[in-house]
């Protein structure tokens, strides 16, 4: 591969590695706080005492905990597949579960959905066998295609992710419930199906009946 190819996917990588914790650096803050924000009512509840005799504020102060705690297990969980996401690129290949690195690039990638209104959904197909390749790069191609799904999309409208196994290849479905805006030609820059080639996947796009259109991202499955 062209040295300056090379560079520029690189570069194309870390800017969408940039925009993802960006936003997942975002949902932490909220994350938190609401935690903090919590925890300052109910040291107000108990400073007035409020909890001994009422209990109205005994099952408001329940609710708060149980936010809390939800809050909690969300951010522990985000931090586990940041943690995760980010040893992706440890080495150039490895082998992986695509259902287990679709579940991480979902909890940054959801964040983008919900501020589009946009109901978003992942249906893994469980027999997926471990694929062998650039889980790192993966991860770029899947931010693209779903960021491309998205131009699409309107508010109100669904995409649904799934993962399914074809033969001797495994496939991740980026289902639309709407027709796709761009032409399918020029949907996919140079640049990313340079990097599609690069992990041996095809890109294919197929429109069935009524407003539903899929991006079909292909890979072989076999260990090499």
């Amino acid at each position: 591969m062209d040295d300056e190819l090379e560079k520029t996917i690189r570069h194309e990588q870390l800017e969408s590695l940039g925009r993802i914790l960006a936003g997942f650096s975002h949902d932490m803050k909220n994350h938190l706080g609401i935690i903090r924000e919590s925890n300052g009512l109910m040291e107000d509840l108990i400073a007035m005492g409020a909890l001994s005799d009422d209990p109205q504020m005994a099952e408001r102060f329940q609710k708060l905990i149980a936010t809390i705690e939800k809050k909690v297990v969300e951010s522990a969980e985000m931090f586990k597949n940041l943690s995760n996401f980010a040893h992706r690129s440890d080495t150039p290949r490895s082998t992986f579960d695509l259902n287990d690195l679709l579940r991480e690039a979902l909890t940054f990638l959801s964040r983008f959905a919900r501020l589009k209104q946009v109901k978003l959904s992942f249906e893994p197909q469980e027999d997926i066998p471990s694929l062998y390749n650039d889980p790192s790069l993966l991860h770029h191609i899947i931010y693209r295609l779903f960021m491309t799904c998205l131009e699409s999309l309107q508010a109100g409208n669904e995409l649904n992710i799934i993962t399914a196994r074809k033969q001797a290849t495994v496939q991740v479905i980026f289902r639309m419930d709407c027709q796709l805006q761009s032409d399918p030609e020029s949907l996919f820059l140079p640049i990313l199906q340079t990097a599609v080639e690069k992990l041996s996947t095809t890109i294919t796009v197929v429109f069935a009946s009524g407003n539903q259109s899929d991006i079909v991202l292909t890979l072989p499955a076999e260990l090499k």
